[in-house]
């Protein structure tokens, strides 16, 4: 697992990373407060997934509602769904008619959780304020969280967020392997009334499924 080490050999160095630390953190903190007080985000995004080294260069779209603990993903290039009322997961494969069934609180679910998107820097991560630019005509701030521990898969994750709506609009995530994963929103609804049947999963709509239940 890679670690990016700073050395300082001043005072005034190890002040300017602090500084940078904590503006990383009043930006982070401020997204994150914001993302909670929306009643459901519903986005559509295009995801990537590159490594050179390997001849890599994948790219795929797709859907997702948010509603607190619950989440309902589309990924049309698959095809693929996965849905959670927020103590179930169903994960559909529609092109082998496969649904699998864990439940929400068990640990190796956490990191595929989207809801946890908007806070994942709060436990195993050190996280740096690296500047401001410009994604796609916005203006962003450019956040860099490092992983503290080898139970995450990610080395790194690069964030940009948008200036005035204070939202993610991409993420760039780097493993060990060289491979880069980026997730790109490329638009966003917020606070839309949604269906509860959009974070349910009948087993019984569809014919002939097999069941794959580890709850």
């Amino acid at each position: 697992m890679k670690k990016l080490l700073f050395f300082t050999a001043a005072l005034f160095a190890v002040l300017f990373i602090s500084a940078q630390n904590e503006r990383a953190k009043e930006i982070l903190d401020e997204v994150s407060q914001k993302t909670r007080s929306y009643t459901s985000i519903t986005a559509k995004f295009s995801y990537s997934m590159v490594n050179s080294d390997e001849g890599i260069d994948e790219g795929y779209s797709g859907s997702i509602n948010l509603e607190g603990d619950k989440y309902n993903v589309y990924i049309s290039d698959f095809p693929i769904r996965m849905i959670s009322d927020g103590e179930t997961i169903w994960s559909y494969m529609e092109d082998v008619n496969e649904v699998t069934i864990s439940m929400a609180d068990d640990q190796t679910s956490e990191l595929m959780d989207p809801t946890t998107v908007f806070t994942i820097y709060e436990n195993g991560f050190n996280y740096n304020y690296m500047g401001e630019s410009s994604d796609n005509g916005k203006s962003v701030y450019l956040i860099e969280l490092i992983s503290e521990t080898d139970e995450f898969e990610f080395d790194k994750i690069s964030i940009s967020i948008d200036k005035i709506d204070m939202m993610i609009v991409s993420a760039t995530m780097f493993d060990d392997m060289g491979t880069q994963y980026k997730i790109k929103v490329d638009k966003v609804e917020i606070n839309k009334p949604l269906d509860d049947s959009l974070f349910k999963f009948d087993v019984s709509e569809y014919d002939d499924i097999e069941i794959i239940d580890f709850r």
